[in-house]
């Protein structure tokens, strides 16, 4: 049997391919190299899939875009399914499969952080380098947080919306300061933010924020990508799937245009490789 893996800094989502007629699907942690040492989702696996006498396993996960990273995950799957085939590839990879199978495009990963690159229909010929949501990650649920954070703070907020804010979130200064500087997952705190965001963006505050960071979005890190007028955009991740009306209006006024946003690319990646299976 085949197991397909969809990782992102926040889940994990798994389908088991006992044949095209039977895929089991489920979801753990998620798990970023670059954020934590220890994979997050091996216990959970090993309980759930040990037994069913998985042979072969394609993983995409966000941070395993150099080789440690990628021979972690694979160390840790290789310890629940030694005899497996085993495939490590970067989240992006595995969007840009789903979202574009064997034909050329920009993909985009939006979610709790940003990821794009430009797909020719094998392998991601350009992409930008994730630099988190301290560096970059325009867009990205963190990057949002953190905007609407600094919002508060410097009492750019009106009063109706911060009191909102404040009362979804309990949030006040020490809290803030205990999430961000003192527990180890910042941008998955910063990111919890995004859906205030997303109810109250008819408020000219909120809507500015999202406009400039979506603006930076496509400026920054797309438009670079973008090599002829034919190149297509499409999206995947919660950021994208929630706020896809304004991001498309964002990307019209530049000229350019989102044609497919998925919340979750794991169905059709599935589909890629019932497709192209290796026999």
């Amino acid at each position: 049997m085949t197991v397909v893996a969809d990782s992102g800094s926040t889940k994990t989502e798994w389908a088991l391919v006992k044949d095209p007629g039977n895929i089991v699907l489920f979801r753990t942690a998620g798990y970023n190299p670059y954020f934590n040492q220890q994979v997050s989702w091996s216990k959970e696996v090993a309980d759930r899939l040990s037994r069913e006498g998985v042979d072969r396993i394609y993983y995409y996960g966000a941070g395993c875009d150099v080789d440690n990273h990628r021979n972690r995950v694979k160390n840790a799957l290789l310890g629940i399914f030694p005899s497996a085939k085993i495939t490590v590839e970067d989240d992006l990879t595995g969007a840009a499969r789903s979202l574009f199978g064997t034909k050329r495009g920009v993909t985009l990963i939006l979610g709790t952080g940003t990821n794009v690159g430009l797909w020719n229909g094998e392998t991601l010929i350009k992409r930008n380098l994730p630099l988190g949501y301290l560096l970059g990650d325009h867009g990205s649920g963190a990057v949002l947080g953190l905007r609407l954070v600094k919002a508060w703070l410097d009492r750019e907020l009106t009063p109706q919306v911060s009191k909102a804010f404040e009362n979804q979130y309990k949030v006040n200064i020490p809290v803030l300061k205990n999430e961000i500087y003192l527990k180890g997952k910042p941008n998955y705190y910063l990111a919890g933010f995004s859906p205030f965001l997303g109810k109250h963006q008819t408020d000219k505050t909120i809507y500015s924020i999202l406009e400039s960071e979506f603006g930076k979005l496509f400026d920054i890190q797309i438009k670079p990508l973008l090599s002829s007028p034919d190149d297509k955009i499409r999206a995947t991740g919660s950021v994208a799937y929630y706020f896809q009306d304004i991001l498309r209006t964002i990307a019209g006024k530049r000229g350019m245009e989102i044609d497919k946003i998925v919340r979750y690319p794991l169905k059709d990646l599935v589909g890629f490789h019932l497709k192209h299976m290796e026999t």
